[in-house]
């Protein structure tokens, strides 16, 4: 891990992302597949993305709806009070634009046309996106961008039924077409090789 880019990072976090010791799983994975693209599904306000460019040579492509969960008060709030709006894809490029020379290594897209339009074939994706049971579908799709032994993993995986149960269910409509790698709430799966 890269103390110095991982501090450099951190000024982008708020409360709703992940932290060092997920960063930390994420960089063992990357070093040891040999990744060169990564998907920051729900990449907020780009603390990973950023993380990602300045640490190694690779491509990201961070995506996000960037008006946050719908019905998630505090996430609300918290958007309002770094951008005074509900819309943060400004806030993003602005954060980007401070790493400038990282600019091209991250490519920032709205999570709709992603999924509609994206056709490349990515080595590991993380999702840390909504957890509204209504998104779920999303988990399927993302997975069909993963080459076959890729990684796809993400945040917020719980049994319990109060929260993030979007999660849940996504991960239920994947499981079948995966392997766990790590099986708790910071999870990843390796996506099974196809015939």
């Amino acid at each position: 891990m890269n103390i110095q880019n991982l501090n450099t990072s951190k000024k982008y976090r708020t409360i709703h992302s992940i932290n060092d010791n997920d960063v930390r799983l994420i960089d063992n994975y990357i070093k040891a597949e040999n990744v060169k693209t990564f998907l920051d599904y729900g990449c907020h306000f780009g603390h990973l993305s950023i993380y990602l460019a300045k640490t190694y040579d690779i491509t990201i492509y961070a995506v996000d709806n960037f008006t946050g969960t719908t019905g998630d008060v505090l996430m609300q709030k918290t958007i309002n009070s770094l951008t005074n709006s509900y819309n943060f894809y400004n806030k993003v490029t602005s954060n980007i634009a401070e790493n400038e020379p990282y600019i091209g290594k991250i490519i920032l897209q709205y999570s709709e046309n992603y999924l509609e339009n994206n056709n490349t074939e990515i080595d590991f994706a993380f999702i840390d996106s909504s957890h509204r049971v209504e998104e779920a579908n999303e988990f399927p799709l993302i997975l069909n961008k993963v080459k076959p032994g890729g990684i796809i993993g993400g945040h917020d995986y719980t049994k319990n039924p109060e929260c993030a149960q979007g999660v849940t269910l996504g991960i239920e409509l994947i499981e079948s077409q995966c392997t766990w790698l790590r099986n708790a709430y910071t999870w990843f799966m390796r996506k099974n090789n196809e015939g």
